[in-house]
């Protein structure tokens, strides 16, 4: 299989993954649904590297890879910390929230501990 190949089967699996998030995130909501859908296929044709649709000029180029990282990242974050509200009917005030079991959880405690996001430290010397 050549690489442009192997290309446009790693971004259509990218553009899968966020079609298959945004369903998930927004299951019962329609309108939603359907206006994630539209801004998610423009963002892959917006930029020739992740149309799953046009052949690559540049298959395996790092403007190619961090599109398929980007795409795999928000579908990561649609599915982990997108929640949905919903009104209730007897009491506008009250909302019900559509949490699963992929959503992420924590507490106040583990969101004071620090921790170093990946790639994110640099040992730097002290000024004085």
């Amino acid at each position: 299989m050549s690489v442009a190949a192997q290309n446009r089967q790693v971004v259509r699996h990218a553009y899968r993954e966020v079609w298959r998030a945004i369903n998930f995130a927004f299951k019962d909501d329609q309108h939603m649904i359907q206006s994630a859908r539209v801004f998610a296929r423009g963002q892959f044709r917006e930029d020739p590297s992740t149309d799953p649709k046009n052949p690559l000029k540049t298959p395996g180029s790092a403007a190619s890879e961090q599109g398929v990282e980007h795409a795999l990242a928000v579908a990561q974050i649609l599915r982990q910390n997108v929640v949905q509200g919903t009104a209730d009917g007897n009491k506008p005030e009250v909302f019900k929230l559509n949490i699963h079991e992929e959503t992420e959880r924590g507490d106040n405690e583990s969101i004071k501990l620090k921790t170093p996001l990946k790639g994110t430290s640099k040992s730097l010397p002290r000024c004085s």
